[in-house]
């Protein structure tokens, strides 16, 4: 009776212990994909870079604050490459958006969204992320 007791308890520890870190990759995850929506809208182009600078100025501020915000989330359990690079790109990203600077604003964006797709099959729920 004794050792039902135990094997119950260790069933519960490990289905509170397999929530907790399902819930915690699927916020994660949320947070990357919000992350990586803000920006796959950002410039592609000279042209859409010049053009709206009133709506990208209100793009890279948001994106770099919630950058911030989910920085600090993904340190604990993320590659700190991946996170290192993402957190590059995102530097140079704004660095170019304050300089006013389109030669530097779209490769940082492109190696910004690289950066969170990664991030994001790491987080995700699939067999590739699991390798």
């Amino acid at each position: 009776m004794r050792r039902m007791k135990t094997f119950v308890s260790c069933l519960i520890i490990f289905a509170l212990l397999c929530t907790f870190v399902f819930t915690d990759s699927f916020f994660k995850g949320e947070s990357i994909a919000r992350l990586l929506e803000m920006a796959e809208a950002l410039p592609e182009d000279d042209e859409s870079f010049e053009n709206n600078k009133e709506e990208l100025s209100e793009k890279a501020e948001k994106i770099y604050s919630l950058w911030k915000k989910s920085r600090k989330k993904l340190e604990y359990v993320a590659s700190y490459a991946l996170i290192e690079a993402a957190d590059e790109a995102m530097g140079e990203l704004y660095g170019a958006y304050k300089a006013n600077d389109a030669d530097g604003f779209l490769p940082a964006a492109v190696k910004f969204r690289d950066s969170l797709e990664r991030l994001a099959v790491l987080f995700g729920v699939s067999f590739q992320s699991l390798a």
